[in-house]
């Protein structure tokens, strides 16, 4: 249905309920049931509202068009990069709901870059709706920025990639070295193991080895599987007794940039971004880039435009 259409036909739904209500109680004599007196107290504003949003859809913004989108867009691009640099960027407008048209926009592309937050309403959010979205539904890795603070500028730069073992996780990597590469950064390359608790008693250290070993042969594996060494790049393997999320974020302080899969090898398959990414990419003081699968599980065409109404 045609959105300009929805909303009249919404109120004449609206109306047509009401002044129904109103003739079975005042004109036919039927006594209302407790539901019906419920349903009269939300309608009857509801009609009212909808009935001066019909008329009023369009004052808001009288006659705003692409074009108006387009001078939109070069002034909020020329006020963060400068005139010069706007002028080389190919700047498109689209008349759709935001998430889906940059996940349809960004398909075959690189990278998605979004803030970590916009102009909603919802000021506490640590990530808005929209990049929320993003996240689930992109087939594209999906970089989250947030304000860097202003840092000494001599020192030595870092790109942090984290690794578990799974597909998703090496394309990471492999996206991280190359970053690296192109940054002439440092790689450091982050695992997080923690040893079962028995009874409720913590292992002792000697106990501990075999887990931390383990731990190093996951983040050995993951360099051999990507051919780390053609990248001509500092790596760091750092293997820590934590949690993933908290791991990660220790390592994101001062970092330049986190790199991470979507999801890993949590229990959860059905599940398009992992809770380790969720975490991350709401507590990460640096930017994160987040790598989806190859093959996406949502699907492609109408069933990825449904998901993100």
């Amino acid at each position: 249905m045609d959105r300009p259409a929805a909303l009249p036909l919404a109120w004449a739904v609206a109306l047509v309920a009401t002044t129904g209500s109103l003739y079975y109680s005042e004109v036919a004599g039927y006594v209302p049931c407790t539901i019906c007196w419920y349903q009269r107290v939300a309608m009857y504003p509801m009609a009212l509202v909808l009935c001066i949003a019909s008329f009023r859809r369009d004052s808001a913004m009288p006659g705003y068009n692409a074009a108006d989108a387009l001078e939109a867009l070069s002034r909020i691009t020329e006020a963060a990069i400068g005139p010069e640099a706007a002028a080389t960027v190919d700047q498109q407008v689209v008349c759709d709901l935001p998430a889906r048209a940059l996940v349809e926009a960004a398909v075959g592309k690189e990278l998605l870059v979004l803030g970590a937050r916009g102009l909603g309403g919802f000021r506490g959010l640590l990530v808005g709706s929209v990049s929320q979205r993003c996240l689930r539904h992109s087939a594209t890795p999906v970089a989250i920025i947030r304000k860097i603070p202003d840092g000494p500028t001599n020192r030595e730069e870092r790109v942090v990639a984290a690794v578990d073992g799974s597909d998703t996780a090496n394309r990471a990597l492999r996206w991280a070295l190359e970053a690296a590469r192109v940054r002439g950064a440092t790689l450091e390359v982050v695992h997080a193991w923690l040893p079962p608790y028995i009874g409720g008693l913590a292992t002792t250290p000697s106990e501990s080895r075999p887990y931390e070993h383990a731990s190093r042969q996951v983040i050995d594996a993951a360099l051999a599987a990507v051919d780390a060494d053609t990248f001509d790049v500092p790596i760091r393997p750092i293997s820590i007794e934590r949690s993933p999320a908290g791991a990660i974020l220790d390592a994101a302080e001062g970092a330049d940039l986190v790199v991470m899969g979507s999801r890993g090898l949590g229990v959860f398959k059905g599940v398009l971004i992992g809770s380790v990414a969720t975490q991350v990419t709401n507590h990460a003081t640096c930017p994160v880039v987040v790598v989806p699968p190859s093959r996406l599980q949502i699907g492609e065409g109408p069933r990825r435009r449904a998901a993100l109404e």
